[in-house]
């Protein structure tokens, strides 16, 4: 018995048996032709080399996502040092065209 298929009672010559374990092979995806499998490996290698391109793209975005981001703070930081420093200190007062503080 050959996965659940019995030789013995088949009646055919081992010819033919031959050719029925090779179909059943086929079939089952155990014997695949050699061009088959050489566009299965030429695809992998493809998409292989694909996702490694889009990884080294999105690591080099990160670099520069972080750096932007570090530039982002420092001149949010800067800004925020010129408004305070802009900022009067008490009350003010209009007189002719410009604002003076009150003494």
């Amino acid at each position: 018995m050959i996965d659940g298929i019995p030789v013995e009672s088949m009646g055919y010559g081992a010819g033919w048996l031959i050719v029925g374990l090779f179909v059943l092979a086929i079939m089952r995806g155990n014997l695949v032709p050699r061009r088959t499998y050489d566009d299965a490996v030429h695809d992998r290698d493809m998409w292989r080399a694909a996702h490694m391109t889009s990884e080294a793209a999105r690591v080099k975005g990160e670099v520069h996502l972080h750096d932007l981001l570090e530039a982002t703070r420092t001149m949010d930081q800067l800004m925020r040092e010129v408004q305070e420093r802009l900022r009067p200190t008490g009350p003010t007062t209009v007189r002719g065209d410009r604002t003076e503080g009150v003494p």
